[in-house]
């Protein structure tokens, strides 16, 4: 019989800063509730961003939960191919009739979502996973009719021209980066001003602009990045 602490640690707060010259204080509080005798602080210097994501691999690797969308995030996050060929195993389950991927199987309230749909296909294609290709044709079908306008918007929501824009990138981002580029989905986008487009479409487009080497768009895209940016 294996006997688990009563209290698992978890992370009360913390802090990511950009260490200069003159340091930085930052004030530690010990919560009021805490049990004697536990607990710690941990600090950490990186040279870069990116050197610093054990932390977050652990927190994945032990995450408790089993959704899909979180068995997928596990296998990549951790580059676990036995859970991703769970993960593969469970996608059918989870396939809507459009060929959207649903949160949980056989959700009859769910119509599939064109987002995890096009995060599954999009972290398999970065991580050198495979969707089974019975699976992925489905998919890619699905995001294709949602592009295409015969998939519409969520049941009982009052979808924006932003949202539509937002949803239809998303997925046109993905499937160029995947081999099916088709420039008119790109004009046949809803009519939206460029302050009303999410910093994350704005990124999905310059990659959308990069795989069909549109070079003069690109450059639209980036100033517009650019001014979004702050650097200190």
């Amino acid at each position: 019989q294996e006997i688990k602490p009563d209290v698992l640690p978890r992370v009360w707060a913390s802090d990511l800063s950009q260490i200069n010259s003159i340091g930085k204080s930052i004030p530690v509080y010990v919560p009021s509730d805490v049990k004697a005798d536990t607990g710690k602080v941990k600090v950490q210097l990186m040279p870069t961003l990116a050197s610093g994501l054990s932390s977050v691999t652990d927190d994945l690797a032990n995450y408790p939960f089993q959704s899909l969308e979180l068995l997928v995030s596990r296998a990549v996050g951790t580059t676990n191919k036995s859970l991703w060929d769970q993960a593969m195993k469970q996608l059918p389950a989870h396939l809507y009739a459009s060929g959207l991927v649903m949160y949980y199987p056989s959700a009859r309230s769910s119509e599939g979502s064109d987002f995890l749909t096009a995060y599954i296909l999009s972290v398999a294609n970065y991580s050198g996973f495979e969707v089974p290709p019975e699976s992925q044709v489905k998919m890619i079908h699905g995001l294709t009719d949602l592009i295409e306008g015969k998939i519409g918007r969520y049941r009982g929501s009052r979808e924006t021209e932003v949202m539509s824009y937002v949803r239809r990138v998303n997925a046109i981002e993905v499937l160029t980066r995947l081999g099916n580029s088709n420039k008119s989905w790109m004009t046949a986008l809803p009519q939206v001003a460029t302050e009303q487009i999410p910093t994350m479409t704005l990124i999905s487009l310059l990659s959308i602009y990069a795989n069909q080497n549109e070079a003069s768009k690109m450059q639209e895209v980036e100033k517009q990045i650019q001014a979004r940016t702050t650097l200190s």
